[in-house]
Protein backbone atom coordinates (compact mmCIF):
# COMPACT_ATOMS: atom_id res chain seq x y z
CA UNK A 1 0.00 0.00 0.00
CA UNK A 2 0.99 3.42 -1.17
CA UNK A 3 1.01 6.04 1.96
CA UNK A 4 -0.44 9.22 1.17
CA UNK A 5 -0.08 12.83 2.71
CA UNK A 6 -3.05 14.15 4.15
CA UNK A 7 -2.91 18.40 4.58
CA UNK A 8 -5.01 19.45 7.17
CA UNK A 9 -6.44 22.74 8.00
CA UNK A 10 -9.55 22.03 9.56
CA UNK A 11 -10.04 22.53 13.85
CA UNK A 12 -10.98 19.31 15.13
CA UNK A 13 -14.58 19.68 15.90
CA UNK A 14 -15.02 19.82 11.98
CA UNK A 15 -16.53 16.83 10.07
CA UNK A 16 -13.61 17.57 7.72
CA UNK A 17 -11.29 16.64 10.70
CA UNK A 18 -13.19 13.98 11.48
CA UNK A 19 -12.92 12.54 8.01
CA UNK A 20 -9.27 12.77 7.84
CA UNK A 21 -8.71 10.70 10.77
CA UNK A 22 -10.63 7.96 9.43
CA UNK A 23 -9.01 7.67 6.20
CA UNK A 24 -4.92 7.97 7.96
CA UNK A 25 -3.17 4.71 8.02
CA UNK A 26 0.55 3.74 8.84
CA UNK A 27 3.15 5.27 7.00
CA UNK A 28 0.91 8.33 6.03
CA UNK A 29 2.25 11.84 6.80
CA UNK A 30 -0.16 14.65 8.04
CA UNK A 31 0.85 17.79 7.67
CA UNK A 32 -1.30 20.02 10.12
CA UNK A 33 -2.21 23.93 9.54
CA UNK A 34 -4.47 26.68 10.04
CA UNK A 35 -7.09 25.66 12.68
CA UNK A 36 -5.58 22.23 12.87
CA UNK A 37 -3.32 23.21 14.99
CA UNK A 38 -5.93 23.73 17.80
CA UNK A 39 -5.96 19.65 17.49
CA UNK A 40 -2.49 20.19 19.68
CA UNK A 41 -4.39 20.73 22.70
CA UNK A 42 -7.24 18.22 22.10
CA UNK A 43 -6.17 14.98 24.05
CA UNK A 44 -9.01 12.58 22.00
CA UNK A 45 -8.16 13.94 18.67
CA UNK A 46 -4.75 13.16 19.49
CA UNK A 47 -4.97 9.86 20.83
CA UNK A 48 -6.98 8.87 17.28
CA UNK A 49 -4.32 9.41 15.26
CA UNK A 50 -2.56 5.95 14.60
CA UNK A 51 1.07 5.49 16.16
CA UNK A 52 2.71 5.43 12.74
CA UNK A 53 1.94 8.52 10.93
CA UNK A 54 4.61 11.60 10.71
CA UNK A 55 3.46 14.66 11.85
CA UNK A 56 4.43 17.92 10.12
CA UNK A 57 3.01 21.45 11.79
CA UNK A 58 3.61 24.54 9.84
CA UNK A 59 5.92 26.53 11.40
CA UNK A 60 4.38 29.94 10.93
CA UNK A 61 0.59 28.66 11.60
CA UNK A 62 2.22 27.21 14.91
CA UNK A 63 3.95 30.52 15.99
CA UNK A 64 1.06 32.59 14.86
CA UNK A 65 -0.92 30.88 17.32
CA UNK A 66 1.38 30.81 19.86
CA UNK A 67 1.28 26.66 20.06
CA UNK A 68 5.20 25.63 20.26
CA UNK A 69 4.72 24.41 23.99
CA UNK A 70 2.20 21.80 22.74
CA UNK A 71 4.26 20.01 20.08
CA UNK A 72 5.37 16.21 21.11
CA UNK A 73 9.23 15.21 20.25
CA UNK A 74 7.56 12.61 17.49
CA UNK A 75 5.64 16.10 15.72
CA UNK A 76 8.36 17.48 13.16
CA UNK A 77 7.61 21.62 12.63
CA UNK A 78 8.62 22.47 8.71
CA UNK A 79 8.82 25.78 6.94
CA UNK A 80 6.72 26.68 3.41
CA UNK A 81 9.87 25.59 1.51
CA UNK A 82 9.45 22.06 3.07
CA UNK A 83 5.46 21.88 3.16
CA UNK A 84 6.17 22.37 -1.02
CA UNK A 85 8.57 19.54 -1.17
CA UNK A 86 6.44 17.60 0.72
CA UNK A 87 3.70 17.68 -1.91
CA UNK A 88 5.85 17.46 -4.59
CA UNK A 89 7.40 14.48 -3.42
CA UNK A 90 4.06 12.44 -2.43
CA UNK A 91 2.70 10.16 -4.85
CA UNK A 92 -1.26 10.75 -3.08
CA UNK A 93 -2.33 14.09 -1.64
CA UNK A 94 -5.60 14.54 0.30
CA UNK A 95 -6.47 17.85 1.19
CA UNK A 96 -8.96 17.94 4.24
Amino acid sequence: MTSSLHILNKAPGHQRAGYCLAQLRGGDRLILMENALLGLVDADWLSALPEDVTVLVLEADLDARGMRKYLNKSMQIIDYKSYVSEIALSGKQLYW
